[in-house]
């Protein structure tokens, strides 16, 4: 029998998981009210689809989780999403979500109002849609946003969202940002906004570490790698290949199996998107990547979206790097709370913790 958010929280301090952490345990706490109103209706469901009683559909508020980096937002969603004991709900990080809304869109291409039809194709399918990393970054992506999220919220369907960024500082400086404001809103009115910020900051953790980055030698750092990729492949691989992701053509290192070797400017410079990163992270569990610069805007933001899949799905990275990691952008402000994501999300994936993680496909 699945436990409860508390009790499954409480149980991942006792095996010393986690530490406790006031603000965290006030944030667990907004999850097991929703959990158990979820339940409470789950249940109402049941009797009236096996007696045919009058079944009152609950009022469920969504919850919004904002914060900094490392404090342990998607551990929270996860412990959530895991305790619900019924199969009717999606868990997505949101790049994932939005290439799957555009994939929707191109379904019900032609017919009136698409948005209003997913949204009641969800409503059908899930009681709970939980998504990590919200964002905002472009003015078409907020309008069908907004939409969406307009939809849902009639529908009733709960929506469980974290996030580094304050609602209202969503799309901040965004081109016709006034057009978004009424869908930003709808989060203010359907969720309960819970701030995280205080507490433990995981980053600072202690954690047992193994070397996934190597400073730049071009010789002696080409050599380690290429002996990472024998020893994790037990082969030479096919090297100096063209491979196909989502139709675009990626000129290759080196591949075999689940591993693929790539340099830097291949993965984040050029035409690639954030649907391609989506695809590697399906099919590769190991990416070694050859020469991170100082990047520009671009590339660091290419780079940040790339590392946030390959977070989420638990996808193993060994690089060679021209500066220390900290030092990998300092242009602009302006992503100065997603660059200290990625750096957080970096040296998490150095610990042994992240390594023993199973890929997730």
């Amino acid at each position: 029998m699945k436990l409860s958010p508390l009790e499954q929280y409480y149980l991942d301090i006792k095996k010393n998981i986690i530490k406790y952490d006031e603000t965290q345990n006030n944030a667990v706490k907004h999850l097991q009210i929703l959990y158990n109103k979820l339940i409470s209706s789950f249940w109402n469901y049941l009797k009236y689809k096996i007696f045919c009683k009058f079944y009152s559909k609950l009022k469920i508020k969504s919850l919004y989780f904002w914060g900094g980096v490392g404090r342990g937002k998607t551990y929270l969603m996860d412990l959530f999403y895991n305790c619900l004991p019924f199969k009717e709900k999606v868990r997505m990080h949101f790049n994932r979500f939005m290439l799957h809304i555009n994939k929707e869109l191109d379904k019900y291409k032609g017919q009136k109002n698409p948005l209003k039809l997913i949204a009641k194709f969800f409503a059908n399918k899930v009681r709970i849609i939980c998504l990590d990393e919200f964002y905002v970054e472009n003015i078409v992506d907020a309008m069908i946003l907004g939409n969406l999220l307009k939809y849902l919220f009639y529908e009733e369907v709960v929506i469980v969202i974290t996030s580094n960024i304050y609602p209202d500082r969503l799309y901040k400086n965004g081109l016709y940002r006034e057009r978004v404001i009424e869908y930003i809103n709808l989060l203010f009115i359907y969720c309960d906004i819970i701030n995280i910020d205080s507490g433990i900051d995981y980053r600072k953790r202690p954690i047992k570490q193994d070397n996934i980055f190597y400073i730049k030698n071009y010789n002696f750092s080409e050599k380690i790698l290429y002996k990472k990729f024998i020893n994790l492949t037990k082969n030479k691989g096919f090297i100096n290949k063209d491979i196909i992701i989502n139709n675009r053509i990626l000129n290759v290192k080196r591949f075999y199996k689940g591993v693929i070797w790539m340099d830097f400017y291949k993965l984040c410079d050029g035409t690639i998107s954030k649907y391609d990163y989506i695809e590697l992270s399906k099919k590769y569990h190991t990416v070694i990547i050859s020469c991170i610069p100082s990047m520009s805007k671009n590339q660091i933001s290419r780079f940040i979206t790339m590392i946030d899949e390959f977070y989420d799905r638990a996808v193993k990275i060994i690089m060679t790097i021209e500066v220390d990691i900290n030092c990998i952008y300092k242009n602009d402000e302006d992503l100065i709370v997603e660059v200290e994501r990625t750096i957080s999300r970096l040296n998490d994936m150095c610990s042994k913790e992240y390594i023993s993680l199973y890929h997730k496909l």
